[in-house]
């Protein structure tokens, strides 16, 4: 029985330079979360540890791959769907212009 709660397959992170071109911050990453276990994420500053957690969370899109959340991918997702699915508090700041209460 596979109780994998998040899974990633090929995932490339990074993002956009002001050049419109991608920087790749890591790439080749296939990881499965299992229920009930509990994983730490370390590494020196600059290393993708946020761009890494924002992919996985479905706020930064992933160069190439996909995550899946319960079997589903995780940019398929509606937004409210996702929220009932997820949550994620972040060190930066978070605009809360168009959010609803």
């Amino acid at each position: 029985m596979n109780d994998a709660i998040l899974t990633t397959h090929n995932l490339t992170i990074g993002y956009k330079t002001s050049r419109k071109t991608v920087r790749c911050v890591a790439s080749d990453i296939s990881i499965s979360l299992q229920a009930g276990e509990l994983v730490c994420l370390l590494g020196p500053n600059g290393a993708g540890k946020s761009t890494l957690l924002r992919s996985l969370a479905g706020m930064q899109p992933p160069i190439s791959g996909e995550v899946r959340l319960l079997g589903e991918n995780i940019y398929k997702l509606a937004p409210q769907d996702l929220a009932k699915r997820l949550s994620l508090v972040l060190t930066e700041k978070v605009d809360v212009g168009m959010l609803s209460a």
